[in-house]
């Protein structure tokens, strides 16, 4: 499974295939709409996302397509073990 920091990775490299935004050059706050991503773009990182993670999502998730951070949270709503993966990885930096 694709755990937060791979996730944020692939959004990034999607956004800049679709941009030609350098994905370092993204920010994760910043709405897909004011990168370039139009509604057709951002239904085709849905479809990706359902078929990484085996989910299904709706038309009320694809609402919460905003930013990376959103899509984050939306997945790690959706996918459980993402978020106990995210947890975990977020204690290991914590005692770093």
């Amino acid at each position: 499974m694709v755990n937060e920091s791979e996730l944020r990775s692939l959004l990034k490299q999607e956004i800049s295939n679709h941009t030609e935004v350098p994905p370092e050059s993204i920010d994760e706050n910043a709405h897909l709409a004011d990168l370039g991503i139009d509604s057709l773009q951002a239904l085709q990182f849905l479809v990706l996302l359902e078929r990484l993670y085996g989910i299904t999502l709706n038309d009320e998730d694809l609402q919460h397509f905003r930013t990376i951070n959103t899509i984050v949270s939306l997945i790690g709503n959706k996918v459980p073990e993402f978020a106990e993966a995210t947890e975990v990885s977020e204690q290991v930096e914590t005692i770093k």
